[in-house]
């Protein structure tokens, strides 16, 4: 499975890596911190899995739930936040998004709830 991690913490971002890559959760995971960049890793490692910061500068989660969304692709989105906006949080569930985590409180969840994501349910 491909993971791609979208966060404007680099600090988040690396250390969602290291728990995923230590808990054998993903095959192959990529990191991005702009929203330029995970576009451009989007496109070319077309991910099974993406944790996005719903917090992404310039309203970056937005634009690129929307983006991908255009495409057709099939990625789970896993939406990431310290602080819940429920309005935000609610334009990105309308936009496809199928998980919400508080970063704070479930941190240690993601591998698992990555870990039950079938693979032939994507894409």
């Amino acid at each position: 499975m491909i993971v791609l991690i979208i966060d404007s913490s680099n600090e988040i971002a690396e250390r969602l890596g290291e728990l995923l890559f230590e808990t054998k959760t993903a095959d192959s995971i990529h990191i991005a911190t702009s929203y330029e960049l995970a576009t451009r890793l989007f496109l070319d490692k077309r991910p099974d899995v993406v944790l996005l910061d719903v917090y992404l500068h310039d309203n970056g989660a937005i634009k690129l739930l929307k983006e991908v969304k255009k495409t057709g692709n099939k990625a789970v989105f896993i939406m990431l936040s310290l602080h819940a906006d429920h309005y935000l949080l609610e334009q990105c569930k309308i936009l496809g998004a199928n998980f919400f985590i508080d970063v704070y409180h479930d941190f240690e969840k993601i591998p698992g709830i990555i870990s039950a994501i079938e693979p032939k349910k994507i894409n």
